[in-house]
Formats: structure tokens, sequence, C-alpha cells
């Protein structure tokens, strides 16, 4: 008799770890999910912004004559933007400084 109580104890033992690691895996993709969502709304908004920006930049005064506000502005712009950090550059030799 003590077998068989300690057989079904050991097979519901094994549907409850079977079925909280399936609730993990469940909840684990459902954030995963969510993080990857909210970093894409952001990455779209700040592109937006970017692109918002770069337009308003390029377009230059109206009584520019249309000119726009030509590459040191808009480079200016993208250095305000660029992320902190060491950027890694390519001359035409071939090295990275």
């Amino acid at each position: 008799m003590r077998s068989i109580q300690a057989k079904i104890v050991l097979i519901f033992s094994v549907l409850i770890v079977i079925t909280m690691q399936f609730i993990a895996a469940f909840l684990l993709r459902s954030l995963e999910d969510y993080f990857i969502t909210e970093q894409e709304r952001r990455l779209t908004y700040e592109a937006r912004v970017l692109s918002g920006e770069l337009a308003s930049l390029m377009a230059g005064p109206v009584d520019d004559g249309g000119s726009g506000a030509g590459p040191d502005a808009v480079q200016a712009l993208i250095d305000q933007r660029s992320l902190p950090g060491p950027v890694m550059v390519a001359d035409p030799s071939g090295t990275v400084t």
C-alpha cells in the first residue's frame, strides 16, 4: 500500500514540476516580448525625432532660398545624437583607429 502511495506522490510531483516549467517558460516569453516591443517603440520614437530634426536642418531658414543647412549642421546633429564611447574609423590604408 505504501509503495502505491509513494508512486502516486512521485507522479503528481513530476506533473507539478513539468507544469511549473511550462508556466515559467510562458511568463519568460511574455516578458521578453514586452521588453522587445518596448525597445522597438523607443527606437521608433528616436528615429522619428532624428528624422524630424534632420529634415528641419536640411530645409534651412525660409529666406535661405532652400539651400539647406549644409553638411556641417548635419554632422553637428549626428555628433550630438551619437552614442558615447570610442568610435572605430578605418582609414584608407586599412588600419583602424
